[in-house]
């Protein structure tokens, strides 16, 4: 999977609560946590990535955890914890490389927004 994959389906927030675990929820995360890790490494080696959608699906997968009874809920903060750690590792990535890298195509700054979106969902208050 890529970063410029067509979104894939994000499991109804119904069906996921009706299996205490959610395995299509869980299946979900792992595809949006891959395609943020090979963002994450196109970016280090210096490559445009493109994070179009990754915002929806992010917002898309924590409208189906909240939609979770509390109990099952709570079994995606290791789930979330690691997603919030792969969104920061390819923020400070893509912060390190800098605008100069894609001045000429503008997508530097098109991806930092991107990333920033997408962190704006951010780690939930205790």
């Amino acid at each position: 999977m890529s970063a410029q994959d067509p979104d894939p389906p994000v499991p109804d927030p119904a069906a996921a609560a009706a299996t205490p675990d959610g395995p299509a929820l869980v299946a979900a995360f792992g595809r949006v946590a891959e395609a943020v890790e090979l963002a994450r490494e196109t970016a280090a080696a210096g490559g445009l990535v493109d994070m179009a959608g990754l915002d929806r699906r992010v917002d898309a997968l924590c409208r189906a955890v909240v939609a979770l009874p509390a109990d099952d809920a709570r079994r995606f903060e290791t789930v979330l914890d690691d997603l919030i750690g792969r969104l920061d590792a390819l923020a400070a990535t893509v912060r390190a490389q800098g605008p100069a890298g894609t001045e000429e195509t503008g997508a530097g700054d098109a991806a930092t927004r991107r990333v920033r979106a997408s962190l704006a969902y951010g780690r939930p208050k205790d």
